[in-house]
């Protein structure tokens, strides 16, 4: 067994806390011990497999997982690595628009306005993500399919190496456009079957949302569901689980909308933690790569809203940390992250399963996110 050896495209180094292997396309992460990375950082396609020492079995692992690669001829290939903020910003949420062609009753951005992120911020943030070694940016709005300059956007895409995710309500989604996306994933927003989806986002979104669904699956992107859990679907969730069986969905997440922006104008569609836990049991898939046991959520996340304000996460708008301008780096090292020690559940058994929940839901910075502690059976005033 020989060869010009080589890391696979589709994989990439990253100096995270520790050294680690991204396979883009599979969405997995592997940790490396200093060997293993020293070898891998030689894998550049110009030196021959019998000219480096490395662990045997490790080398048949990567090779049977296409993580690298044997070839004839020297295929050069540029492995830049460089060290991460610590700790590591590893998801990026970007948000291109506040456009939007719906007006979903749980929004809490709000209205839809004509403000989109400055296309050279875009390019430069997507350029520090990859310096800074970030594993998946979240391509995001708003409906990001409304950007002014999506496409120019879109084409650049493949030069980086790190995985890239649209959300999308799919109405826009034609085969043509889909087939033209340079994206690994389309996660798209499902809120039950045709009663329940289009009780939360207007008459007619449904089919129109299928078919779009249907045109990522065609084009062979990965495709995975988000879905608010409401008053008028929650008696459909069974139903659609069996249906998105059908679609070979890479993950499902089920989550209860926060009573804010044009929720606190329909808040009969609003449920309690106690309604809602009993159907998070359907949810799979969940593709977070995280060492952080120490910390509550967000500890690896940011979001950059489309006027250039860089954030916890989108809920905490009104409280950036700075914008983009002053580059990712600076900003994200100003994001407090909250201890596990130091949460008001820091005993509780789940902690280390659900490290709290969500911030935002939490009725204060330390306390538990009641819909967690409803779907774990414990109570959140203790």
């Amino acid at each position: 067994m020989d060869g010009f050896i080589r890391i696979a495209d589709h994989c990439t180094l990253k100096q995270l806390e520790d050294f680690y292997l991204y396979d883009i396309r599979a969405d997995d992460l592997y940790q490396l011990d200093q060997e293993a990375a020293k070898f891998l950082l030689l894998c550049d396609g110009t030196k021959r497999l019998a000219e480096l020492k490395a662990d045997p079995e490790f080398i048949r692992y990567c090779l049977e997982n296409g993580l690298i690669e044997l070839h004839p001829a020297p295929q050069p290939k540029t492995i830049r690595i460089s060290p991460s903020p610590k700790p590591s910003l590893r998801y990026l949420e970007l948000q291109l628009t506040h456009r939007c062609n719906l007006q979903c009753h749980h929004c809490y951005l709000g209205e839809s306005r004509p403000i989109d992120l400055d296309f050279s911020l875009a390019v430069n943030i997507m350029e520090e993500f990859q310096t800074i070694q970030g594993l998946r940016i979240i391509l995001s709005g708003g409906e990001p399919l409304l950007y002014p300059r999506f496409r120019e956007l879109n084409e650049l895409l493949p030069a980086y190496a790190f995985r890239k995710v649209l959300l999308s309500n799919a109405t826009l989604l034609t085969p043509e456009l889909t087939r033209s996306l340079k994206v690994d994933e389309v996660q798209i927003s499902l809120d039950g079957l045709e009663r329940g989806h289009e009780a939360l986002r207007g008459y007619g979104t449904y089919s129109r949302t299928m078919r779009g669904l249907q045109a990522v699956r065609s084009a062979g992107l990965d495709l995975s569901v988000a879905t608010m859990l409401h008053l008028y679907n929650l008696n459909e969730i069974p139903a659609l689980a069996k249906k998105l069986t059908t679609y070979g969905i890479k993950e499902w997440g089920i989550d209860l909308p926060v009573v804010k922006g044009r929720l606190e104008h329909s808040k009969d569609l609003a449920l309690s933690a106690e309604q809602a836990a009993p159907y998070l049991k359907y949810r799979f898939g969940e593709s977070y790569h995280s060492d952080a046991g120490g910390y509550a959520c967000g500890y690896h996340l940011c979001t950059i809203m489309p006027d250039s304000r860089v954030c916890q996460c989108g809920f905490y708008m009104d409280r950036a940390v700075g914008h983009i301008e002053e580059g990712l780096a600076n900003c994200w090292q100003r994001i407090d992250h909250i201890s596990s020690a130091n949460l008001e559940c820091k005993d509780c058994s789940f902690l280390p399963e659900c490290r709290s929940g969500c911030r935002y839901r939490a009725p204060s910075p330390s306390g538990p996110d009641p819909l967690m502690c409803a779907f774990f059976g414990v109570r959140s005033d203790i």
